[in-house]
């Protein structure tokens, strides 16, 4: 981010991997009078000129509604899930988890819950070992993951737990091309495909705009 403003960047884009630590990066162009565009996660405690993502809270909604409507026709409904989130500093892992609390909250026990530092698969698939142990085999009914990655965690631990992962539905997020397999094959019930494209174009044309010194439509 030096560098680009170093060569004279008039707009940055910029997709934080740390949204808290990506702040420092939005007060130097700041300083430098070059608006900054938050992509896809939201940089909080910045001064931005834009934020373009997807409605991540409706994509929680999304995940619960599903996993809820499975559980309610297999004759679950009422009964125990694990509940696996995304990174604590991940501002969108807190608005899927908000989202998929809305729905489940009250319709389901939460046996167990995690938020997954880094969104790593394999903390994820630590923690389900976990919520295995502590709850059993037979002690939950389904999975809320919050992304693919994390589903893919959940899904190798209960098949090293001997547990068949038809048999409890996971949700998933991101429509990566494993997610797709694994739901091809019903070891993962769902996932939700957020358009990459339109989001990319949206941020690109805000970002000329920018350039120009153009006012961007809404």
């Amino acid at each position: 981010a030096e560098a680009a403003l170093a060569n004279g960047a008039k707009v940055l884009v910029l997709d934080p991997v740390d949204f808290a630590s990506a702040g420092a990066i939005v007060t130097k162009a700041n300083a430098a009078k070059v608006p900054v565009i938050s992509y896809d996660r939201l940089i909080t405690n910045a001064d931005l000129a834009y934020y373009v993502s997807f409605d991540n809270e409706k994509v929680g909604k999304l995940q619960g509604q599903a996993l809820l409507a499975k559980l309610t026709a297999d004759g679950n409904a009422g009964k125990t899930i694990v509940m696996i989130n995304g990174a604590p500093t991940d501002n969108n892992a807190k608005l899927f988890k908000a989202g998929a609390h809305s729905v489940l909250d009250g319709k389901v026990k939460i046996g167990a819950e995690y938020d997954t530092p880094d969104w790593s698969p394999d903390k994820d698939q630590t923690e389900m070992d976990q919520a295995i142990t502590k709850l059993g085999k037979a002690g939950f009914v389904g999975v809320y993951c919050a992304n693919d990655g994390t589903a893919g965690g959940a899904i190798a631990s209960m098949t090293g737990a001997g547990i068949d992962p038809k048999t409890k539905p996971t949700t998933g997020q991101d429509a990566e091309l494993a997610a797709i397999q694994r739901i091809l094959v019903g070891e993962q019930f769902m996932t939700v495909y957020k358009a990459i494209k339109p989001e990319a174009e949206a941020t690109a044309m805000l970002a000329v705009a920018l350039a120009k010194g153009q006012t961007p439509p809404a």
